[in-house]
């Protein structure tokens, strides 16, 4: 490893202290970059097989499915940019860190067949939070050649999960022990690392603007992720559940993402016109 950071501060180095006389004619038409970026995300899913540990006695199996809520958990990624530019196209890799979540309900309710007033009411919240390490490869096209720079890119992503965490939080309505009580209970957070599968994939594709000052070019950009894979490992299921008291099992789900971020990126070739200048690729 440390030999590998040797070598690219070196290849940095070389490549920032070009000269004009080395110049080719197609120096002007590349340039490489490095830089960083970072934001928020929402997700959201679409379930592809539902599970319970309960079965209906009336086959009415909607009474034991769970309730998703899209879009309502931030979560943050941060990426390092490293892109390689020929003329107005550009191929970038952005390897990083990205945690999402997503979170849905159970609700379940016992009621006294003689007297209907006399019921319990038991409401899960339960919060799954993903982390994962993303590597985003993509093909990004540049529409102007001015100091604002809008741009198109697409590519694929694949994911290596690094860490799952599960939260349940309990609340209900008590109106079976002589009157009407509203309670919740402390929440409670496990691993759930085993219960999530080890990979991630989607497509990516995404809008953004750059804009060029002095030797810094600062983006934002806005990404879109739909996911291919159930995110969900079968085969601990049932096995390794930490919350199967509370009757939950996850489904068989597909997790998409929308992203926002803002960035900073570096070029590493100049023009040596009396002053280290810039290439911008034409």
């Amino acid at each position: 490893m440390k030999q590998f950071l040797i070598f690219i501060c070196h290849l940095i180095t070389f490549m920032s202290l070009a000269k004009s006389n080395t110049m080719t004619p197609t120096y002007e038409k590349t340039q490489f970059w490095l830089g960083m970026k970072g934001g928020i995300n929402l997700s959201h899913n679409q379930i592809l097989e539902r599970f319970s540990v309960f079965e209906s006695t009336n086959g009415n199996a909607e009474t034991y499915q769970k309730t998703y809520k899209n879009f309502n958990q931030i979560g943050t990624q941060f990426q390092f940019c490293f892109q390689f530019n020929y003329k107005s196209f550009a191929l970038v890799f952005a390897p990083g860190y990205k945690n999402m979540g997503y979170n849905y309900k159970n609700t379940y309710k016992w009621q006294d067949q003689a007297t209907p007033t006399n019921n319990f009411e038991l409401n899960y919240n339960q919060i799954q939070t993903l982390e994962y390490a993303i590597f985003p490869i993509s093909i990004k096209y540049e529409f102007l050649k001015k100091t604002f720079k809008p741009y198109i890119h697409a590519g694929i992503l694949a994911a290596v999960s690094i860490k799952a965490s599960k939260k349940l939080e309990i609340s209900g309505t008590d109106n079976a022990s002589g009157g009407t009580t509203n309670f919740e209970r402390t929440p409670i957070t496990s691993d759930a690392s085993s219960l999530i599968a080890a990979t991630w994939t989607a497509a990516l594709g995404g809008i953004g603007l750059n804009y060029d000052k002095l030797n810094i070019r600062l983006f934002i950009e806005a990404n879109y992720m739909l996911g291919f894979n159930n995110i969900t490992n079968p085969n601990t299921r049932y096995t390794t559940n930490p919350f199967a008291g509370s009757g939950d099992v996850l489904d068989d789900i597909r997790i998409s993402n929308i992203d926002i971020s803002l960035g900073a990126m570096f070029p590493l070739k100049f023009l040596n016109r009396g002053a280290y200048i810039p290439v911008h690729p034409h």
